[in-house]
């Protein structure tokens, strides 16, 4: 079982990834997340592509300490590219949790556990 679900103590490390438009609850729950968990990612993808970028923003004891960002592109290679973003962004990080805000992105998550390169239950 995962420490995070096994007490109700916060996980010490996070990654969350989700797919934005506009503010909505994976904005709140990043913004939630930032001043309580240690370790804490953030990944964001454009919903439809186009001119904005995808992110990445990496915090420590609610600190911004490293920042990434990638162009956006729409489509279904869009959405391909957001998945393999999402797991070269958070493999190089151990975390104990993985929120996916979609599907797509969950199977991001499901791989890094998976194949041990991030998430660690």
């Amino acid at each position: 079982m995962c420490p995070a679900v096994a007490g109700t103590d916060f996980p010490k490390s996070v990654v969350l990834a989700t797919h934005y438009w506009v503010a909505g609850p994976a904005t709140a729950l990043c913004e939630y997340l930032q001043g309580r968990i240690p370790s804490f990612q953030y990944i964001a993808h454009p919903l439809f592509g186009g001119p904005d970028p995808a992110l990445s923003q990496v915090f420590e004891s609610g600190r911004l300490i490293k920042a990434g960002r990638s162009e956006g592109r729409s489509g279904v290679i869009g959405y391909i590219l957001d998945v393999l973003r999402t797991i070269v962004w958070a493999r190089g990080r151990s975390s104990e949790l993985f929120i996916g805000g979609d599907n797509l992105l969950a199977l991001a998550g499901l791989w890094l556990r998976r194949t041990r390169f991030g998430i660690h239950c």
